[in-house]
């Protein structure tokens, strides 16, 4: 009971009290720098408003970056948003359906592990972990260490939210990969192949 008493809104969750900013980068901080402690206290609310909007943010903040850094340094891979402007408008829609979809697939994983903390801590694990893409302003690098920042934010998250072992925590993944590969690997076989001349 005393566990339950301890659990507080996220700094996100406050801003209309303390400022935006502020909210943003307190939070921000708070699950770069000590996610166990974030995770832990962190109030899960009934509506999932709050940490949709801190995730989408942050991850449309990235992207831009990423964009940015890609037709800098990488210009025969990337996108150029200036030669094809209407391709922009599918970026948010890409960052909100990324995140319901892949909530959902990891929350089966979640399920499996005998998690805890419901659909809504798993919705709010990965948002508030997605303070890790904040890397993406450091060129070149700075998506992969973000990707990785991220990732192990998500895993502490779910340990402290669904009251996983780490190991568990990890499998969550691990498990939702191998499921992803063997659907890839099924389809692969049932698709017609095209016929060589």
């Amino acid at each position: 009971m005393d566990q339950e008493i301890q659990k507080q809104p996220s700094p996100w969750a406050k801003r209309k009290e303390i400022g935006l900013f502020k909210a943003l980068f307190q939070t921000i901080k708070l699950v770069l720098f000590s996610p166990g402690d974030f995770f832990a206290n962190l109030e899960i609310e009934k509506s999932r408003s709050n940490p949709f909007y801190f995730y989408f943010i942050v991850v449309l903040f990235a992207t831009a970056f990423s964009l940015l850094w890609s037709n800098l340094f990488f210009k025969n891979f990337a996108i150029n948003p200036l030669e094809h402007p209407l391709q922009l408008l599918f970026v948010p829609v890409i960052v909100v359906g990324s995140l319901y979809i892949g909530a959902a697939i990891i929350h089966l994983g979640v399920m499996i592990f005998k998690g805890k903390g419901g659909f809504r801590g798993t919705f709010n694990v990965l948002s508030y972990a997605a303070a890790g893409r904040i890397f993406s302003i450091v060129p070149i690098v700075g998506d992969i260490v973000g990707g990785i920042w991220s990732l192990t934010a998500t895993i502490i998250g779910f340990k402290k939210i669904h009251k996983l072992s780490t190991a568990r925590a990890i499998f969550v993944y691990l498990l939702i990969i191998l499921i992803l590969f063997i659907l890839l690997m099924v389809l692969s076989l049932i698709m017609p192949q095209p016929q060589r001349k």
